[in-house]
């Protein structure tokens, strides 16, 4: 504890223990302390220093508030009630000043420490609390001491830590009444015993150091973790090797009996391939005296297929003719159509003619005396009228019932040209085809010739090398008994060696997941535990020191002043 906070408790505690009787004497001797009286809400009243009044304005303002029950109430009102008392004592410091630490303006305040007590007796007073101090029980009496640092808090800039601004006392009363209250102001809290924060300059250094290891230690974890990454992954291939391996060897191991059967087989195909390339000798030499006949029958073809596709062509522009000659002759502009309209045109101008004449005969008829003569007359126009009529309609039917079938008629015979003109295209197609590959015959025959040519020379290399490979499959034989011994040795070992890679890939996973969590681990010590430190001690504990230098500076410059109050009683 700093020797300024001591002294203020010690004097506190002597000041509310002596109570009138020492304050007269420590406010005569002590040089520079004021001596002050206030009431019960903590407005001074009078001040003495040095046996003289004063009329000095305190840097510290009190005020002092009553609580009954949770509800405010007033020191007069308070007294002899009964319940659950409080008694808030609040400081204000009103020695503020405006400083520059670390470039910034802020608000700081001259440090100053207030220790305030009083007595309470345990007959009226009971399960007595304090906000920030101490409580003595000599059995008889509480003496309730409290420390407030008004100011201080904000000065500091700290949010860590709660340094006491005001001091609260809680009790449960009976008949309430309330002696002295003393409280002891000083300006001098740190007394000059701050040279340990010299020693910080160190602190700063060694937190760099440490700050600069622990980065090492995370870029070296970090390696780490990638190198037996990289070593697990490359042993997961390695693994998978040696499995794929031991497999194989296995299987030729299982499978070697095969094998042994193949090399007989092998010695056996060989004098049947030795007869076969005989029999293929022989095979060419037919091919090859047969060849001439071929290739005149295929000059032949090709005479025949040129001819037919002279044949197809011709068919085909005949077609394209006819189906040219037949659309033309049936539409709408062409002779045929223009005769048949005209044809049409001549018979609707005889029936009008004749309908016509009928109109006159009706009218000299009409001109005549009734008689028998004239109704002879008019019955036959009567029948001359429905016969040229009857003409009318049966003309128009005959004309659209000769043109429905003249043009389903063309219709059809233009579909069934359509159709043969594109079979003919079908097969002009296919007879190019069949035509060049003809022509391809014809051309490739030269290199038929050659290829017989060179298919007898291999003929005869072949029958000399099965002979030798009958030879060799001799001695393969021989060497297969050691193959298998060979073979045998290999398949016992190689399943220790898959149970040993095994073994070492596990290991391998296993640093890989370690390494990572090592990694992970250093990461998150240096996140939260390194750099927090080294924020921690070159932020807060940094500007914390520079501004208790400052303070120091403070108290410095105000002097020493103290100032010792004492509170009204309430009995």
């Amino acid at each position: 504890m700093n020797n300024g906070v001591k002294k203020a408790i010690c004097i506190a505690s002597t000041v509310t223990m002596c109570g009138l009787y020492t304050l007269p004497i420590y406010a005569i001797n002590e040089k520079d302390t004021m001596y002050c009286k206030a009431n019960n809400i903590g407005v001074v009243y009078k001040e003495t220093s040095n046996g003289e009044e004063k009329n000095e304005d305190m840097p510290i303002d009190t005020s002092i508030k009553y609580y009954l029950d949770g509800n405010e109430i007033s020191i007069d009102d308070l007294k002899g009630k009964s319940g659950k008392v409080k008694i808030e004592i609040n400081f204000t410091n009103k020695d503020k000043k405006i400083e520059t630490i670390d470039g910034k303006q802020v608000t700081m305040y001259t440090p100053y420490i207030v220790a305030c007590g009083t007595i309470l007796d345990n007959e009226k007073f009971s399960n007595v609390t304090i906000s920030s101090g101490k409580i003595i029980d000599n059995g008889s009496n509480s003496v309730v001491l409290g420390i407030s640092m008004p100011g201080m808090q904000e000065s500091l800039d700290i949010d860590e830590i709660d340094i006491p601004e005001n001091v609260v006392i809680e009790a449960d009363a009976k008949d309430f009444e309330l002696g002295n209250m003393y409280m002891y102001i000083e300006s001098n809290v740190f007394d000059n015993d701050l040279d340990f924060l010299d020693e910080f300059d160190d602190l700063y250094e060694q937190s760099k150091t440490l700050k600069d290891a622990s980065n090492q230690l995370v870029r070296g974890s970090k390696t780490l973790k990638d190198g037996a990454n990289t070593y697990s992954e490359k042993m997961g291939e390695f693994n998978t090797g040696v499995a794929s391996y031991t497999n194989g060897v296995n299987t030729v191991s299982t499978n070697y009996s095969k094998i042994n059967d193949g090399i007989s087989s092998v010695n056996e195909n060989t004098k049947k391939i030795a007869e076969g390339s005989s029999i293929l000798s022989s095979g060419i030499n037919e091919l090859k005296s047969n060849l001439s006949t071929i290739i005149s029958a295929i000059g032949s073809i090709k005479t025949g297929a040129d001819a037919i596709d002279g044949g197809i062509s011709k068919m085909e522009t005949a077609v394209e003719n006819n189906i040219e000659t037949l659309t033309e002759s049936t539409s709408k502009d062409s002779e045929t159509a223009k005769a048949l309209a005209k044809l049409g045109t001549a018979t609707e101008t005889s029936v009008a003619s004749l309908i016509a004449t009928k109109n006159a005969l009706e009218t000299t008829v009409s001109t005549m005396e009734d008689g028998e003569t004239k109704t002879e007359l008019q019955t036959e126009i009567a029948k001359l009228d429905e016969q040229i009529t009857t003409l009318g309609k049966n003309t128009a039917t005959e004309r659209a019932a000769y043109n429905k079938t003249m043009e389903a008629e063309t219709t059809g015979v233009l579909t069934g040209l359509n159709i043969l003109k594109t079979s003919l295209q079908t097969l002009k197609g296919v007879s190019s085809k069949v035509t060049s590959g003809i022509n391809q015959l014809v051309s490739g025959s030269p290199e038929l010739q050659a290829g017989l040519d060179k298919l007898e020379s291999g003929s005869n290399t072949l029958s000399s090398g099965a002979k030798s490979l009958s030879d060799g499959t001799s001695t393969l034989s021989s060497g297969a008994k050691e193959l298998k011994s060979g073979i045998d040795t290999l398949n016992s070992n190689s399943e220790t060696i898959k149970s040993s890679s095994s073994q070492l890939n596990d290991a391998a996973k296993t640093l890989s997941d370690g390494a990572s969590t090592l990694s992970d681990g250093m990461k998150q010590f240096d996140n939260d535990g390194i750099n927090t430190i080294y924020n921690f001690v070159n932020g807060d504990v940094k500007g914390a020191q520079n501004r208790v230098e400052k303070l120091m500076d403070l108290a410095k410059n105000s002097g020493s002043y103290k100032y010792v109050l004492k509170v009204d009683n309430l009995k």
